[in-house]
């Protein structure tokens, strides 16, 4: 009797725990004025899934025709896009390699399409869009937690190693798309480029959102006033340390910075276990000083608005950020894919 008593006892204190937690959540959500190009950036990291799918099944990229990917748990039914949404726009995908750097003497790395490029001549916009993780050769990024100096962009602090190796792989044929359409659509400082991404996808666009700031060729075009940098739910890839800002650096660089979570939404903060030690001679587990890793900017919280506080898998989905920034922007929503 006396154990049943004890958990009687226990489930009203985990119960009241999670009243705390959920009033705390609340607290930390204020709305947030969203705009166009935020509207943009979510469509289309929604839409480079839908390419992904085709590429994936050798099929040509054409967003109006419906698409079944198979995941690993459940199936998606990519759903065709609404005119609107595509009216104007050009796309031209990119690859790059995920996985084991080696094994033995063999390599695992599996090549696929990451992202792709996006052109509106109307809108005078360039748009760059990284997928979020596809395959279980990206997880072995998403749980790599070190960071150390890239010799592929010119930040001079420590930045992710696991998404410094992705973008070594497709950096070259980014480099060689945008160049082309540069050159072959008389791009001039009156375009904009709007680099996004949700989950892997939004770590991706932030390094090479800082490639670009720096990069001798692309200033020529892009001002700072000109370069966008949208992240959805993005693990934090560069670091705060010693004489270095990542924040700092950037909004030196970058004029449009919006860094999007949802107030449930986990995934973003597991890069701060690379700051996790555990204390010798203890079970005790201390926080590094010398690094810290940070957002892009101060996070813009969204949400978690339909379904369970405490479903963290819901909180991440891509399409649930979506809803949210149409709620943002009062706008009526209709899903982009059907999960079955």
């Amino acid at each position: 009797m006396d154990f049943f008593y004890l958990l009687y006892y226990h489930f009203w204190i985990f119960l009241v725990f999670l009243l705390i937690l959920d009033w705390y959540f609340r607290e930390d959500y204020m709305p947030t004025k969203c705009t166009f190009y935020d509207q943009i950036a979510i469509n289309q990291a929604v839409c480079v899934l839908h390419a992904y799918a085709q590429k994936l099944q050798k099929k040509p990229v054409n967003l109006e025709v419906e698409v079944t990917e198979k995941l690993i748990m459940g199936t998606l039914v990519h759903i065709p896009k609404d005119p609107s949404l595509l009216q104007g726009w050009e796309f031209f995908p990119f690859n790059g390699k995920t996985g084991f750097k080696s094994w033995g003497k063999g390599y695992l790395k599996q090549s696929s399409m990451l992202g792709f490029i996006g052109l509106n001549k109307q809108e005078k916009l360039v748009t760059v869009v990284f997928r979020n993780s596809r395959r279980l050769t990206d997880w072995v990024h998403n749980l790599q937690w070190s960071f150390k100096k890239s010799s592929h962009v010119n930040y001079e602090g420590n930045l992710h190693e696991g998404y410094s190796a992705i973008l070594v792989t497709c950096k070259d044929e980014i480099d060689e798309l945008l160049k082309t359409i540069i050159k072959n659509n008389n791009i001039n400082n009156d375009y904009k480029i709007l680099i996004t991404g949700h989950s892997l996808g939004g770590a991706m666009a932030t390094l090479l959102a800082t490639y670009i700031a720096d990069h001798t060729f692309y200033t020529q075009y892009f001002t700072k006033k000109n370069l966008h940098l949208v992240t959805f739910a993005a693990p934090y890839v560069g670091t705060k340390c010693n004489q270095f800002d990542f924040q700092s650096w950037l909004a030196q660089r970058i004029g449009y910075l919006k860094c999007f979570e949802r107030s449930t939404d986990i995934a973003p903060f597991f890069t701060q276990i690379s700051q996790l030690k555990l204390r010798k001679k203890s079970w005790h587990i201390s926080l590094s000083t010398n690094i810290k890793p940070v957002p892009i900017t101060t996070p813009t919280k969204l949400f978690h608005f339909d379904d369970s506080r405490f479903d963290f898998r819901q909180a991440h989905t891509i399409s649930k950020y979506r809803k949210a920034i149409y709620i943002e922007l009062a706008e009526p929503y209709s899903p982009l894919y059907i999960r079955i």
